[in-house]
């Protein structure tokens, strides 16, 4: 079963991005540095056939996200990066960029969010475009946080 590109914040990996839902909820609304975006949904799939298709290694790397084991969960997107044709390839991007951001690999995730956003702008897809342009403003920011507090 392929899952969408649909981002809902707060749903399945509300477990695993606690921290990172628990700030941006702190943010007061009106304030010009809370976050505008949405974060991929991550659901647990069952493998039921060799792993021949994006589809099958995003299952793979989104099972390994949910499982914490963030290493081998960008290692499957790589892979299904690899594979993906078409429309797919952003969004597997930014869910490999959000598992980049739990690793605390700003930088890799910086350039994930950047070229998922460079695909929408090319396709047209201006929601989209916008969404990885925020996700990627909003790592920038923690990088910087985290930066200025060492």
């Amino acid at each position: 079963m392929k899952l969408p590109h649909t981002f809902v914040i707060g749903s399945v990996i509300g477990l695993t991005l606690t921290p990172l839902l628990a700030f941006a909820q702190s943010i007061p609304e009106s304030s010009p540095n809370r976050p505008i975006f949405s974060l991929p949904t991550f659901e647990r799939q069952p493998l039921l056939h060799p792993l021949n298709t994006a589809n099958d290694w995003q299952t793979v790397a989104q099972n390994a996200f949910l499982a914490q084991d963030y290493l081998n969960s960008v290692a499957a997107y790589g892979k299904a990066i690899d594979l993906a044709q078409g429309s797919d390839r952003p969004g597997l991007l930014e869910e490999r960029g959000w598992v980049l951001y739990r690793l605390g690999q700003f930088e890799r995730a910086d350039q994930d969010f950047r070229q998922a956003a460079a695909l929408h702008l090319q396709r047209q897809q201006w929601t989209s475009y916008n969404n990885a342009r925020q996700m990627r403003q909003f790592v920038g920011n923690q990088a910087e946080r985290l930066d200025s507090a060492s």
